[in-house]
């Protein structure tokens, strides 16, 4: 029966099919049992406009109806069943919802569906949809209904039919014309019931429009707003803190204008700009609704502090306004124009307080011509744009791009251009560039330094410098380094294996790549690509040359520093170096980056980094966390500046533009990557990018004015981080009891890119395929360390880094336990400082080959630090314990990050490693993917917690007490956590908890 509700409800049309698994393939059979059409008439499988035949959209509509299969039911139906697993997959299925209570499921599985590609309908076009029934056997009769409802849920039309289903694939087509419907967002239900009970249902989405209902949609967009700054104006007259609802009016006034721009022109992504506009009207109503809760319990509010701009100070590690920690968050501007300014009073109201200025620039920006100082129109720019950050209360500084050279520069100087790397597009070991950068530093830093708003100075880009440096003046200061290093030439060529008469003979080793030449329009016959007469490659001439590349990065540092130091003393400079290259980025050995003594020369540890893909993996990002964690370790006392922090990704102008967006960048994820990285160091951070008007360079990926939703949850997040700055900064401080070591020199010594380097030498070049990407990515010891991180990542403790030259220094000393990840390569002091560390009691793991040779290569003799000792096994793997003086030291072999999280689940217990609160699930056991630690600040038990699994989890959390007694007989004592207070919200939350995938909760808990 079909029962059209309104006169808009258009033409519905309905057909039954029954067919075998084998037509399972999409393949379209006969009709069996025709309701509408012609006798045997199959109805059209797509829609008709302007007499064109097309299909009907597929992927964003389609929503799977799960079925029970009742167990023990045979080979036969295992195969059918593995058919039919196989087979919704093919149909993209994504979602399964659960079972009703209590209901028996007789289908095997139960799809509703919307065929096609397109984003979306225009008036006239027909959509089809499909709901797919596969049944193991014949049921008794059942009723199938499907209702269609307008955005204002008028139910439309709905059609019913009773019906048997017979064993195999039962296809019921349900078909809505649109020629009497007018624009809109429609959904469509089907149920299936069984007498008068459902036993499944589901809704999927159409969306059917034109440039005139986005049109009244946008007018209507515009009213609700405001009606939003009517009542964000009275609640701010009663006194009520409206920084978080005045987000949704922010991002109104944004994207109207936006999306009329985009509606004056001839471009027809409707489904994306229909989309934009529903995601503002809902936040828009959360914030009418917020608003008026507060105004009614003023109680509720969250107050956010006041922020001025009259200067930063760095107090004890953290950035600090004078009255207490301050973290940063903001946005780059457009690549290759300035933010636009009018957007700052919008930028600030969303919540954000920094941003870069004019984004990266260089010398052919600000001085294009020579002897005529800076230009006068880039200075009214920078004035312009300066006055608009601070009148908005935003923090600003300047980023250096070293490959923007003024063409005057290149005829002044063409010796300083003979080698280059990436942005670092000039020979750094020549004293022409030192002196041009430093000239140019010191002009900046005078038109800059008064502004009150300046953050700081940020020297480099990515400043890489791998792959070059083999010109005549790069070898003489290699040659000095090393003069510096040996105490002759015999103990260079015994190493090398060599006889070179002094160190200005030794030559450089080569490294292969060409490929990361800057575009500076140097002519091709002047760039030196490599040595001419080349070094050999092995442990010690590799590591001497990586060591070298790394000591001339840090002196043009100091060099460009001191500049700046010269016109401004108080603000703070710091380098943006790219953070995959901390642990095991593809470049991370030989770019030339000493990030521990870049870290402690700059003011600001600042880095370039990202957030790996939400769902890529159930721990997708703790590789980040783990870059993050060394950096802060490694120059301890200094914030940490995420200053292009690629989180977003926008697709723009694609098909199914939402599924895509939200796949790759949903909603939680975006908050819980921002609140990762200021829980594990981050001080201050700038997204990329703001992305106004058209995509970037970069292909229209990394815009954050393409997702409404990446705008409003980037600024509610800095809002909370504002609040919450003292909280979060107390994890910064926490003591780490738990130590891994990094070891610069396992870092270096890479033998599998040694290996390739010696394969392009006997080949006498580099093969295409490996121009762009080595085919060795990292050391064995990093990939070892970020396996340990991966292990440790999800235990409920703190941890942390230490490197040799800490230990070298004593920072060893305290230290509960010491992880050493296959360091093979480590100095002799590293070795003597650990012996001291085991004989005053502490604890060592060594992993794989670990110790057994210098930085060099040379062999060392251990045997002296292992005892006989004893064989164990720990969750499975064997372990060699043995003493040294009052110490331990345990040993085992490489594992995957896997296997380390089963390790250290038992070996931290073994060792006497507490962990003074568990997260844990009902039956007790540890829970995957989960972040959670805890620290104690000015007398309060701080802990916060990350749901990094894919899994909506039930947690329980036990506080862990150890008295000294219990301690000694390995008891130890559990009490269940009931409640605690989420600072976020600021609610309190009842223990045992249900915790969403990619939740985050920063909370106080009473111990």
């Amino acid at each position: 029966m079909f029962r059209p509700l309104t006169k808009k409800s258009g033409c519905l049309v309905c057909a039954i099919h029954v067919q075998r698994q084998k037509d399972f393939d999409g393949e379209r059979p006969r009709a069996k049992i025709p309701i509408h059409g012609e006798p045997g008439q199959w109805p059209s499988a797509g829609f008709t406009l302007r007499g064109v035949s097309r299909k009907p959209q597929g992927k964003m509509f389609k929503n799977m109806l799960t079925a029970k299969v009742n167990p023990g039911f045979g080979y036969v139906r295992l195969i059918v069943g593995a058919l039919c697993l196989l087979a919704m997959v093919s149909f993209g299925l994504w979602r399964m919802p659960p079972a009703f209570a209590g209901q028996e499921r007789p289908f095997t599985s139960c799809v509703y569906a919307a065929a096609g590609e397109k984003s979306f309908y225009e008036p006239g076009e027909t959509v089809e949809t499909l709901l797919k029934i596969m049944t193991l056997k014949k049921t008794a009769e059942y009723r199938v209904r499907f209702e269609a409802t307008d955005e204002s849920g008028n139910k439309i039309a709905r059609q019913e039919k009773d019906l048997q289903l017979k064993a195999g694939l039962n296809a019921i087509p349900f078909l809505m014309d649109t020629k009497k419907t007018s624009a809109g967002d429609y959904k469509i239900q089907a149920q299936v019931y069984r007498g008068a009970k459902i036993v499944e249902q589901n809704v999927i989405s159409v969306t059917v429009l034109d440039r005139e209902y986005l049109k009244a949609k946008l007018a209507r967009m515009e009213r609700m707003r405001a009606g939003l700054r009517s009542i964000l104006d009275r609640a701010a007259r009663q006194g009520i803190d409206i920084a978080y609802p005045q987000t949704s009016w922010a991002l109104s006034r944004l994207f109207e204008r936006l999306i009329g721009t985009e509606l004056g022109t001839a471009k027809r992504e409707y489904y994306k700009l229909n989309w934009q506009m529903n995601y503002v009207l809902a936040s828009i109503e959360k914030s009418i609704a917020q608003t008026r809760e507060w105004m009614k319990h003023p109680a509720r509010q969250l107050r956010v502090p006041q922020q001025g701009t009259s200067g930063l100070r760095i107090v004890n590690g953290a950035l600090d306004d004078g009255h207490g920690p301050v973290l940063l968050l903001g946005s780059l501007g457009n690549f290759g124009r300035s933010f636009p300014l009018s957007d700052f009073r919008l930028y600030s109201a969303l919540g954000f307080n920094s941003t870069e200025a004019l984004l990266e620039f260089g010398p052919r920006d600000t001085q294009p011509v020579k002897g005529k100082g800076f230009s006068k129109t880039w200075l009214q720019e920078l004035d312009a744009y300066m006055k608009a950050a601070a009148a908005n209360n935003l923090f600003v500084y300047p980023t250096v791009e070293h490959c923007y050279i003024a063409p005057w520069m290149f005829a002044d100087h063409p010796s300083a251009f003979t080698c280059g790397s990436h942005y670092l597009a000039a020979c750094i070991a020549n004293p022409q560039t030192k002196k041009m950068w430093a000239d140019w530093l010191q002009e900046m830093a005078r038109v800059m330094k008064d502004y009150p708003n300046l953050l700081g100075y940020c020297l480099g880009n990515e400043p890489h410098y791998s792959f070059t440096g083999y010109c005549n003046l790069c070898r003489r200061a290699f040659g000095e380094f090393l003069e510096r290093e040996y105490s002759g030439i015999d103990g260079l060529n015994r190493l090398w294996g060599t006889d070179y008469k002094t160190f200005q003979d030794v030559q450089i080793p080569p490294q292969g790549r060409t490929d990361w030449w800057p575009k500076n329009n140097v002519p091709d016959d002047m760039r030196i690509v490599r040595p001419e007469h080349p070094g050999p490659i092995n442990k010690a001439s590799m590591y001497d040359w990586q060591r070298f590349n790394q000591h001339r990065m840090t002196e043009f540092f100091i060099s460009m520093k001191e500049a700046v130091r010269e016109i401004d003393r108080e603000r703070p400079v710091f380098w943006e170096s790219p953070l995959v290259c901390a642990t095991w980025g593809e470049f991370g050995h030989d770019d030339g980056i000493d990030r521990e003594e870049i870290g402690r020369l700059s003011d600001i540890n600042g880095y370039d980094g990202w957030t790996s893909n939400f769902p890529g993996g159930d721990w997708a990002m703790d590789a980040d966390v783990a870059n993050l964690e060394l950096m802060r370790d490694l120059s301890p006392g200094k914030p940490l500046f995420n200053s292009e922090w690629h989180t977003i990704t926008s697709i723009n102008g694609k098909v199914r533009y939402q599924e895509t967006v939200t796949e790759k960048r949903p909603p939680g994820y975006i908050r819980a990557a921002l609140w990762l990285g200021y829980l594990h160091g981050n001080s201050a951070g700038t997204l990329w990018a703001w992305g106004y008007g058209a995509p970037p360079p970069s292909g229209g990926r990394w815009q954050m004015l393409d997702v409404p939703y990446f705008v409003e949850i980037s600024g509610r997040t800095a809002l909370d981080l504002r609040r919450l700055a003292p909280e979060v900064i107390a994890f910064h401080r926490a003591r780490r009891d738990v130590a891994i070591m990094f070891s610069m020199a396992s870092k270096l010594q890479h033998e599998a890119h040694f290996e390739e380097l010696r394969k392009f030498e006997s080949l006498g070049h580099v093969p295409e395929e490996l121009k762009s990407k080595t085919s060795s990515t990292s050391s064995l010891s990093m990939r070892q360390l970020k396996h340990v991180h991966f292990g440790l990542f999800c235990l409920d403790m703190n941890y942390g880094f230490i490197s040799e030259r800490q230990i070298a220094k004593g920072k060893l000393r305290g230290r509960k336990l010491l992880i050493v990840p296959a360091a093979d390569f480590v100095v002799d002091e590293t070795v003597n400082r650990l012996k001291e560390y085991l004989e005053s009691g502490g604890t060592a793991l060594l992993i794989g080959d670990s110790l057994g040779h210098d930085q060099r290569g040379g062999k060392r003799d251990v045997s002296g630090l292992f005892s006989e000792g004893e064989d164990l096994v720990v969750a499975g793997f064997p372990v060699k314990r043995s003493r040294f003086g009052k110490g331990r030291i345990y040993r085992t072999a490489c594992l995957s990050g896997q296997e380390y999280r089963r390790f250290f689940e038992s070996f931290l217990d073994l060792t006497g490693i507490q962990r003074s609160y568990r997260v844990t699930d009902m039956a007790g056991d540890p829970v995957d993917g989960i972040d959670f630690r805890t620290t104690r600040s000015a007398g309060r038990r701080l802990a916060y917690l990350v749901n990094l699994s894919r899994k909506k989890t039930k947690i329980k959390l036990t506080q862990i007490e150890s008295s000294p007694r219990s301690a000694s007989i390995g008891q130890r004592a559990e009490k269940a956590v009931n409640q605690a207070h989420d600072l976020i919200p600021n609610k309190r939350v009842t223990f045992p908890l249900e915790i969403e995938p990619l939740d985050v909760m920063l909370m106080e808990i009473g111990d």
